[in-house]
């Protein structure tokens, strides 16, 4: 087999340019099965980071223009395989039938639920589901951190985060989680939101808050833009998790915030730009800081 042939072998793979013989030792390998599922996994994708031809042009252009190999082995493919998962800005766990979806910083990703329901992932939330048992476990996920969903009629399905459950049918709702707090806004339909100390049913237009004992409801325009819209937007929320919005989307470090984190903050910031949006937050809550590279520090003056 020719030297050029051994180096872009996944590439013309992925572009389904194999010869018949090829193909079938490559069926044949041990690796067969682990590859062909993370190129059906990255075909139901799409990213707001990449475009999915550009994506696949520069993995093909990137594999051909690799240092020559000696011999064909299928084990190397494992290198060029995780390259291709960091292209689409996340990272697969496969065990025992658990699919897990990771974001970077900065990051958001559009996933294809089994059912063709849809869902949209924040910057540094991961969401898993076990695709195996889908159905039968009534469309049942886990996310961390923050998500915007939109589900097809048909089963209940659930939402869990480690502050609560949100149950629907059919509706569009985005859930905001982190370890003490959950934020929950209904788009359309019905959302019930619920754990072990509370109970709610929301509307169109509705909002809850629930951070240790404290519980609080709101209305909302679902028109007003969001973060699916490169704009973070905040009602009465406390500092504590306006923070880690700011640090999830922009990859810094907010230090010396202890003494503010009950502070509450009604706005919004854009995410094109670090220092207008950490600019925006802290000026209107009269609060001074200074900046070193990927560090915020606030003043206690």
């Amino acid at each position: 087999m020719e030297s050029n042939n051994k180096d872009t072998f996944l590439a013309r793979w992925l572009n389904n340019d194999l010869s018949p013989a090829e193909e079938q030792d490559f069926k044949n390998s041990d690796d067969y099965k682990t590859y062909s599922k993370i190129a059906e996994y990255s075909s139901h994708l799409e990213s707001p980071l990449f475009e999915k031809e550009e994506s696949r042009n520069y993995i093909y252009n990137k594999t051909i223009n690799k240092t020559k190999a000696n011999s064909l082995n299928f084990g190397w493919i494992s290198g060029i395989a995780a390259s291709i998962l960091l292209l689409f800005g996340l990272f697969y766990v496969l065990n025992h039938n658990e699919t897990t979806f990771e974001t970077g910083y900065g990051e958001q990703l559009v996933i294809t639920l089994p059912d063709g329901s849809e869902a949209t992932i924040n910057s540094k939330s991961s969401l898993s589901y076990n695709a195996s048992n889908w159905k039968e476990n009534n469309r049942t996920l886990t996310l961390s951190g923050e998500a915007y969903f939109n589900v097809k009629k048909g089963s209940l399905f659930t939402v869990n985060t480690d502050t609560g459950s949100i149950e629907v049918l059919g509706t569009q709702f985005n859930v905001n989680s982190n370890t003490n707090s959950l934020e929950v806004k209904c788009y359309t339909g019905k959302v019930r939101v619920f754990n072990q100390k509370t109970e709610a049913i929301l509307t169109y237009g509705k909002a809850l808050r629930l951070i240790a004992n404290d519980k609080e409801n709101w209305v909302f325009n679902p028109d007003e833009k969001f973060w699916l819209k490169e704009e973070s937007t905040f009602y009465n929320t406390p500092l504590s998790q306006v923070f880690i919005s700011l640090e999830n989307q922009f990859n810094i470090r907010i230090k010396n915030k202890s003494k503010f984190l009950n502070n509450k903050f009604t706005g919004s910031f854009f995410h094109e730009d670090m220092n207008m949006a950490v600019k925006t937050v802290l000026e209107a809550m009269d609060i001074k800081y200074t900046t070193s590279n990927q560090d915020i520090i606030l003043s206690n003056e």
